[in-house]
């Protein structure tokens, strides 16, 4: 007996790839990920540096991004890869050793409609082992359609490693290649069956299974709208482990920039390095000119023991584990908050006692920052 059912696994690659290829064709997609849709609109530090020299990147500044100069740290083999790609996204400067996004193929604007469509075209999909690399996604994935961009879903717990949840949102260039991958049945990946769904089924999903918590739904919607209006800072050299929130928020001070709303060291908060949360672009660029100003030309400036302390824009290869930190972290505030707050007869002890001190007790005050702090450290 036949059955109705097929199997849909993608062709496995078992024929030997050509190294130069395949190195080729890494270098294409990680560099026009760099200059997509789905990543500009992020990308605060790409949209900086767009506005300068008509667009242009030098490839000096193309391999500051880590990923990239991993894969090959020749400007000329890059470049010779890039005039294969048949996406006509970028525009070669050989001679000079620079590329940017092709004028002919300007970036569309960040509006309620492209919105709207990016999140038709992207589907959420689980069941993928927890070790497998973004490449090896992709390609897995590419078998379906053009890939605009891949969010791996990743944990906050930082001692988990490269681990990952086995789930992902991957957006694709058009609504049809997307819903022929939700259509498409029992589709494996190396014989694990995979579960998918689009982006808003999976939020609908989601916000019925909290439909108990209310507080939960409320804070995670709010954490979402307010990190599109943030810009991370990265900073690192600090050698001493001493040195605290405060100790920031006091030199932020002293160089007369902006307040920045939270920091925290990358590795579980261990870390030589760590990631300041801004309020805003502007805030950030601000900062970055105090900071180099104080700096002038030296190594960096000291904090306690730290001699080489500096800051910068956050690099690609950190950012996301920034955001998702911070996600988490304010996620976790807002839930205890909230939970506190159900308690109207404790609520009203509390002002009692000490009405002012509750009034400022915000995740986002520099002194209840700092407060949470030594509270969030496990």
């Amino acid at each position: 007996m036949t059955s109705d059912t097929a199997t849909v696994t993608p062709t496995q690659k078992v024929d030997e790839v050509d190294p130069v290829q395949a190195l080729n064709k890494k270098l294409i997609r990680q560099v026009e990920f760099y200059f997509s849709d789905f990543n500009l609109h992020k990308d605060k530090f790409m949209q900086e540096h767009m506005k300068k020299d008509d667009g242009w990147f030098t490839m000096d500044t193309m391999l500051q991004f880590q990923r990239l100069s991993n894969l090959c740290a020749e400007p000329g083999t890059i470049l010779a890869a890039l005039k294969t790609s048949t996406k006509e996204l970028l525009e070669l400067d050989v001679e000079k050793l620079r590329i940017r996004r092709h004028p002919n193929n300007p970036l569309p604007e960040n509006d309620a409609q492209f919105n709207r469509d990016l999140k038709l075209r992207t589907v959420h999909v689980s069941g993928f082992p927890q070790t497998e690399t973004i490449d090896e996604l992709t390609d897995f994935l590419e078998d379906y359609g053009v890939v605009d961009g891949i969010k791996l879903m990743r944990y906050a717990d930082k001692s988990k490693g490269s681990l990952h949840k086995g789930a992902l949102f991957v957006s694709y260039a058009k609504y049809e290649e997307a819903e022929r991958f939700i259509q498409a049945p029992m589709v494996y990946y190396k014989d694990q069956p995979l579960e998918k769904m689009s982006r808003n089924d999976f939020y609908e999903n989601n916000k019925k299974k909290n439909s108990n918590n209310g507080n939960r739904e409320k804070n995670e919607k709010a954490t979402e709208e307010l990190s599109d209006s943030l810009t991370y800072l990265y900073v690192d050299g600090l050698d001493d482990e001493m040195i605290t929130h405060q100790d920031l928020k006091s030199f932020w001070e002293e160089m007369g920039a902006p307040s920045f709303k939270f920091f925290y060291r990358f590795g579980t908060n261990k870390g030589t390095d760590a990631y300041v949360v801004m309020s805003s672009e502007d805030d950030a660029t601000v900062s970055l000119q105090k900071f180099n100003e104080a700096k002038g030309d030296n190594e960096g400036i000291t904090l306690k023991s730290a001699t080489k302390v500096n800051v910068a824009a956050m690099p690609e290869d950190k950012k996301e584990a920034a955001v998702e930190s911070y996600t988490f972290m304010r996620q976790r505030f807002l839930t205890k908050k909230g939970s506190k707050g159900g308690n109207q007869r404790g609520f009203k002890r509390n002002n009692q006692r000490g009405n002012k001190r509750n009034q400022h007790k915000h995740f986002d005050d520099d002194d209840a920052a700092d407060a949470k702090q030594a509270k969030i450290e496990e």
